[in-house]
């Protein structure tokens, strides 16, 4: 009981370091993992514990429930219009989560420490007249933590995938309704804003998700061979930084040329210079470089 609870911190503890770096904090409650303190609780199992580890583990938990609350308040103002006083209390909301973290951050090696005395204890009790036994490192225990890692990063790049799907598509309705009132009969348009975004959510998005589920399938043979797999925040980086650059540079110009289309100029000029502008973004961020390179090596 008491593993699966430093297992749990663990990763908690390497999940709120990451959002702290990234000072995203709105719905980061929903991947804390709290099954085996809650578990314990629930059997009556932490009365067996020490009561320092116990009140450590309670004063823990009970800040990971306080962003449970302010996490519940965020998502619920989402859906609501935006006013004045909405921006305030969302403001403050998300202030009272960063307290949160950061106290999180605080306590949480404070717990591991107890619980780590609280196993070293267990470890070398025996009962009178036998040695005690030291234990190696626990094998099953790093397996665990491993697929907790793997687990909580693939809910965190599914999570990105969903969240730049709605985006997406959040961009080719505004631009259809926008072509619609100006150009109601130009059919055209339609098909371009949405081929475009189209293309760009399935090579840019889905793809790249699927490029990033092969290395999953490599950190699950390292864990069955009892190879440790590296630390949750790389295992979530993204890994076509390049392309995600180029993809933002494609959105921008084709913005803009939608933009100066709307207030008039030549449509056909600015389709010759924006074209060669990302044919240009395409050559430098998609590998045309790396394979002029390999061509004359």
């Amino acid at each position: 009981m008491l593993i699966a609870i430093q297992k749990e911190l663990q990763v908690n503890l390497e999940f709120l370091s990451l959002l702290q770096k990234n000072e995203t904090y709105s719905a980061g409650q929903i991947f804390l993992w709290r099954d085996a303190y809650q578990s314990a609780v629930n059997s009556g199992k932490t009365a067996l514990f020490d009561p320092k580890l116990q009140s450590q583990l309670g004063t823990l938990y009970l800040t990971f429930k306080q962003l449970d609350v302010y996490g519940a308040k965020v998502l619920a103002m989402l859906g609501t219009p935006e006013t004045k006083e909405s921006k305030v209390v969302f403001a403050g909301t998300i202030l009272l989560m960063k307290q949160s973290v950061e106290t999180a951050l605080t306590l949480i090696p404070r717990g591991l420490e107890v619980l780590e005395n609280e196993l070293r204890q267990l470890e070398s009790w025996s009962p009178v007249g036998e040695p005690a036994v030291t234990q190696g490192p626990n094998l099953d225990t790093n397996r665990d933590i491993d697929l907790l890692k793997i687990n909580l990063a693939a809910d965190y790049r599914l999570g990105m995938l969903v969240a730049m799907t709605g985006v997406y598509f959040a961009l080719i309705v505004g631009l259809l309704v926008a072509w619609y009132q100006r150009y109601p009969d130009n059919l055209l348009g339609y098909y371009v804003i949405a081929g475009l975004f189209g293309s760009l959510l399935i090579t840019q998005e889905l793809l790249p998700y699927k490029r990033w589920l092969r290395h999953v399938d490599e950190w699950l043979r390292m864990v069955e061979s009892n190879q440790r797999i590296p630390n949750l925040t790389k295992l979530v980086l993204q890994r076509d930084g390049l392309k995600s650059s180029g993809q933002a540079m494609l959105i921008f110009l084709f913005l803009l040329d939608f933009y100066l289309t709307l207030l008039g100029n030549s449509s056909v000029q600015l389709f010759v210079e924006f074209s060669a502008a990302g044919v240009a973004v395409v050559f430098l961020t998609q590998g045309g470089v790396d394979l002029i390179r390999q061509r004359r090596s």
